[in-house]
Parts: C-alpha cells; sequence; structure tokens
C-alpha cells in the first residue's frame, strides 16, 4: 500500500507531465523533468497537495482505512468533498484521472485513445500494476 512517503518520491517521478498551460487545452503536453503535485501542506494522516497540471488543489484526509478526498479548483477556493477511496495508489490514479480529463476540455475519449496519447494515468497502472 502507497504511504504518504510514496506520494513525496512521486513527486520526483520521471513521468510526471506538467504544463500550466495543460488546463482547459484540449491537448496534453508531457514535460518528464517537472514534478507531478506540489505538496502544500502534510500534518499527521493529512496531506494537501496542489497537481501542477490543473492547478486543482487535493485534501487527503486517512481515517478508517479509507482516504476522504476534499477537492478544489484554485487555492483561494473553500474545499468541497469529492469522494472516498481506499488506498493512496487509488487516489493518485483517481487524481491523475481527473487532470488529463481536465487537460483534455472535459472530454471523455475511450481507453485505446487514452492509452495512444502516452496517458500518465495509464503510464503509472504499467509501473504499479492495478493494485498496490
Amino acid at each position: 500500500m502507497f504511504t504518504f512517503d510514496d506520494l513525496k518520491s512521486m513527486e520526483l517521478t520521471g513521468f510526471a507531465p506538467f504544463s500550466p498551460t495543460n488546463k482547459f487545452r484540449g491537448k496534453i503536453v508531457y514535460f518528464p523533468e517537472k514534478e507531478y503535485f506540489t505538496i502544500l501542506n502534510r500534518t499527521g494522516k493529512n496531506i494537501e497537495v496542489m497537481s501542477n497540471n490543473t492547478g486543482h488543489c487535493w485534501n487527503l484526509i486517512y481515517e478508517k482505512d479509507c482516504y476522504t478526498i476534499m477537492h478544489k479548483h484554485e487555492l483561494s477556493d473553500p474545499y468541497h468533498y469529492q469522494t472516498c477511496i481506499g488506498s493512496l495508489y487509488d487516489v493518485v490514479l483517481y487524481i491523475v484521472g481527473h487532470d488529463e480529463y481536465q487537460m483534455r476540455n472535459r472530454h471523455n475519449v475511450s481507453v485505446e485513445e487514452e492509452k495512444r496519447s502516452g496517458s500518465y494515468f495509464w503510464k503509472l497502472i504499467d509501473i504499479y500494476g492495478l493494485t498496490a
């Protein structure tokens, strides 16, 4: 199972897409030398991160074998409840999938098209498998 330390190490992954211009651009541009997340705050079983792709912020609160995910679109916005997910690995996949959806102008695409586009979501699955 992923830990917050694993998330910190993922921040430095060489596969991470990054571009502030990706937000609502319609085409995902990858800059693998950049970090995927900026960790904004970490206290106890709580970690707050910002996606460097979309600027969206995520507050991950671990309680009772589940990560409660709070989300906001801008730093100045208040958080709203997004969902609850069992493992940090699945949380990361959820956030990456959300980012890629946003970066495609909120257009759904087929799995085949997503894989052909060099999706980071599918790279994570290739690296870590369907479960971690």
